[in-house]
Formats: structure tokens, C-alpha cells, sequence
């Protein structure tokens, strides 16, 4: 579990991920995620402790399972601090965040440990209802050309399959295993009785199914093309004076780096999910470029911040400047860092910038300025 939650951030795992995926179907979700193996973990417990496994009916499950989607859906299309805010409190992030090294607040445990003793009596109640990361791997991997496929002719329907599932999918009557719910955990696999009624291989497509995988094709496109993929990569690239255009009557009139001698300073503020460092650089009392060097906030929103504030309080040679809509807790965090390096650099004029946003709406508290994560 640690191991998946260091590595899950590293691009040659992301990338080995997704193409794994696309051919064989969630196997994160069945086999890596450690929020799910927790999950399994209390289903184990459970059985240990006799108590009785429950199984919703079947009209609320019905009724839960779009959730997740719907909610995989707001959160591409809405980049608003409401849905960011909502969003932190995910105990499958929450959980991933702490293997990682950071610290969880006290209603992020409280989250977890809700969805863990509800685990003792569902199986897997976070996954089939509200996590939007299995939604993604889920949608991806509709067309792929590995699937449980079912032997009718050697089949005796005794339902340990369905009974096995995780998902509370109804593989018994199935030819194909092929909805986005399924996890690729090979549970009913293992619980048939019969060595050739399921397996897991290349199969054709039901043509039913056709329509579905065309739809989701062209919605994984345009997730892709605008927002850059599964689990985007920040762009931490430096922004200096040169990329910009500067009136030259606000570099005459000073700014916060009044009093500062040339050089690159670093300075460090608080983001969504803790610390980040800044390099900012000054000559001639100017800021002349703004880097992130250290960071752990999403990609996503990090890079909706960074261009635009940095810019701007090169622009504008103040770190006083507005934040971007939607990635307040990013911006604030940019402009204190830039605030703490002229500040400790000696600035005459800079005045200290503290992240105030609400600190409890954070899904992880602030670590101490001196560590980054």
C-alpha cells in the first residue's frame, strides 16, 4: 500500500497504469488502490469477527451506482473552490496523502474511518458509490479488448460469482463482463467452480455495447484535449520578466523588491496540500522570474494558479496581487512564498502574505515551513 501511494504520482507509473487499463479494465481499482485493499481488508475483519455481510437492494444500488459518475462529471466541469473544497474530503485522496507523508486532518480520519466500519458490513461501499477515480478507470477502460467472459454451456448458475463480486455485479447470467463498475479483481474467477465456465481473455465486442464504447471514446477525447489527461503533470517551468510585457513606469515607481540585492531567493508558503517552495529572482531591485521548485498540490489547479499569479506579480512587482478563481488555496499559497523570500531577502517594502483561507476546509493540515514535502 505504501509502495502504490509513492509511486502513484510518478509519470512512467501513470503512464504504465493507463495502458494497462485500456487493455484489461480497472486494475488499479482491483488490485493496487490502497483505499480498496483497506476496504478488502475490513471484509477480511469482518469475516473474522462473524459478523454478517449485508448487500443492498437492489433498487438502492441501482439508485447509488450513477453517484460516482455524476460526481467524476462536476469535477471536470466545474473549477469553482466549492467543488475543490467538496472534493478534499475523498478518503481514497485522504488515505494516498498519508502513505505519501503527509498529515490528514481529524475529519479527514473521521471520513476514512466511517467508510472502513461501513466496509465491515458492505463491500467496497466508497468504490461503488462516490469515488470518482474508479469512475475514470472505469470509463476508460470500456473498450477493452480483455474481458470475463462466460461459458453458458459449462455454467451450473449457482451464483458464487455474483456472491463474489465486490461491485455487486450480476456476472452469472452475463456472456461478458464489461461494465465500467467492474474492478478486474478476478473474484468470481476464483470463486467458480467449474475450471472453463469464466475466464479472463481477449473476446469480441457485443454490439449492443458498440454505441456505449463510441460515446465514451469521444468523452475521454475531449477530457483529454482540455484538461490533459488522467492525472496531469504541473508545469513548474520558471516565468520570468522576459515572457511578459512590463510598463516600464512600474518598474520605475519600485516595488517589493526595494532594498534587495540581486539574486535568487527561496521562500515557502502554504498550498492546498502543504508546503511549497519558491525561487524568486531579483536584479536591480526587480523581480525578474518566479519558479516553483517544491510543491504537493493537484496538477490541475496548481497550474491554473501558477501562470496567472506569478505573471501577474512580476507584472506588477508586487506579491500582493489577486488570486485566480477556482485555485484560491494554490494562489495564496504562490503569493506567500513570493512574500517570505523578499521579505527574508531584506525588502523595505514587502509586507508578509499569509495563507488565511480556511485551513479546516483543507483535506491535509500544514506541515512546518522548514519541510517541504
Amino acid at each position: 500500500m505504501i509502495a502504490a501511494g509513492i509511486l502513484y504520482g510518478l509519470p512512467f507509473w501513470q503512464g504504465s497504469l493507463i495502458a494497462a487499463t485500456l487493455l484489461m479494465g480497472p486494475v488499479f481499482c482491483g488490485w493496487i488502490c490502497p483505499f480498496g485493499i483497506l476496504q478488502d481488508l475490513m471484509i477480511r475483519l469482518s469475516n473474522r469477527l462473524h459478523i454478517k455481510r449485508k448487500v443492498l437492494p437492489e433498487k438502492v444500488h441501482r439508485a447509488l451506482k450513477p453517484l460516482r459518475y455524476l460526481l467524476f462529471g462536476i469535477s471536470i466541469l466545474l473549477a469553482v473552490d466549492f467543488i475543490f473544497t467538496l472534493f478534499s474530503f475523498d478518503p481514497r485522496s485522504g488515505f494516498e496523502m498519508f502513505l505519501a507523508g503527509n498529515t490528514v486532518t481529524a475529519i479527514g480520519w473521521g471520513i476514512i474511518a466511517g467508510f472502513l466500519l461501513l466496509g465491515l458490513f458492505y463491500e467496497r461501499p466508497f468504490c461503488n458509490t462516490l469515488c470518482i477515480e474508479g469512475a475514470k478507470y472505469g470509463l476508460l477502460s470500456i473498450a477493452k479488448p480483455f474481458a470475463v467472459v462466460r461459458n453458458s454451456e459449462s455454467c451450473i448458475s449457482c451464483g458464487l460469482c455474483d456472491r463474489a463480486c465486490p461491485m455487486h455485479l450480476t456476472v452469472s447470467t452475463a456472456d461478458q463482463v464489461r461494465s465500467p463498475q467492474c474492478i478486474s479483481c478476478m473474484n468470481c474467477v476464483a470463486a467458480c467452480p467449474k475450471d472453463d465456465a469464466l475466464s479472463f481473455r481477449i473476446a469480441p465486442y457485443p454490439k449492443r455495447q458498440i454505441q456505449l464504447i463510441a460515446t465514451a471514446a469521444i468523452l475521454f477525447i475531449v477530457f483529454f484535449v482540455k484538461f490533459g489527461g488522467l492525472n496531469q503533470t504541473a508545469d513548474l517551468s520558471s516565468i520570468t520578466i522576459d515572457d511578459l510585457s512590463i510598463d516600464t513606469e512600474t518598474l520605475s515607481n519600485g516595488g517589493d523588491a526595494t532594498g534587495v540585492a540581486n539574486g535568487t531567493y527561496i521562500g515557502t508558503g502554504t498550498g492546498f496540500r502543504g508546503t511549497m517552495s519558491v525561487d524568486v529572482t531579483v536584479e536591480d531591485e526587480v523581480i525578474t522570474a518566479i519558479q516553483i521548485t517544491d510543491m504537493s498540490d493537484d496538477a490541475r489547479w496548481l497550474n491554473r494558479a501558477y501562470n496567472t499569479v506569478a505573471s501577474s506579480i512580476i507584472s506588477e512587482q508586487t506579491a500582493n496581487v489577486d488570486t485566480v478563481s477556482g485555485a484560491t488555496y494554490s494562489s495564496m499559497g504562490i503569493k506567500e512564498a513570493v512574500s517570505d523570500a523578499l521579505v527574508s531577502a531584506g525588502s523595505t517594502v514587502a509586507e508578509v502574505i499569509e495563507n488565511d483561507v480556511d485551513t479546516s476546509k483543507r483535506q491535509h493540515s500544514r506541515k512546518s515551513r522548514d519541510h517541504a514535502f
